[in-house]
This record gives C-alpha cells, sequence and structure tokens, in this order.
C-alpha cells in the first residue's frame, strides 16, 4: 500500500512518513516519563544512557553534528528527485 503511495504522491508519503516518526517519538516520550521521575537527576542519567548508545555504535559521536556543507546536502536533496 504505500509503495503505491510513494509512487504516485511522493509528497503524501513524506508526509505519512514524518507523521509516524512523530508518534513513535511520542510514544517513546510517554514510556520514558511513566518509568522515570520528572527530576534533574533523571534527565542527566538519560542523556548520558543516550550518549553511550550512539558512542557504542562505532566509538565516534558522528550522528550528533553535520559532517557536510549545506551545499552537498542540498545537492543530494535536489538529486534525489523530491525537488
Amino acid at each position: 500500500m504505500l509503495e503505491n503511495i510513494k509512487k504516485t504522491f511522493p509528497n503524501i508519503y513524506i508526509i505519512l512518513i514524518s507523521l509516524a516518526i512523530a508518534i513513535w517519538f511520542s510514544g517513546c516520550s510517554r514510556l520514558i516519563d511513566n518509568f522515570f521521575d520528572d527530576s534533574l537527576k533523571s534527565g542527566i542519567i538519560l542523556c548520558c544512557l543516550s550518549l553511550f548508545i550512539l558512542y557504542l555504535d562505532d566509538g565516534k559521536l558522528n550522528e550528533l553534528h553535520d559532517k557536510d556543507s549545506n551545499v552537498t546536502a542540498a545537492a543530494a536533496l535536489m538529486s534525489s528527485g523530491y525537488d
């Protein structure tokens, strides 16, 4: 079903995927709110945990910054066909 929407209506497909990602983050946020109390200590622990998970991937935190220039990102976007 999504394959047909992706081919015939690419903009609607992008909106659907964006909504799915937003709903997923909202669900994760609600789960975290239920498991942890709202304090500075738990916030720092969760931030450290997320940095540790990102560090486990390749021993670097490259995911947190843009390594490419904006020109390269714009060129990639224009070449993808969603202009």
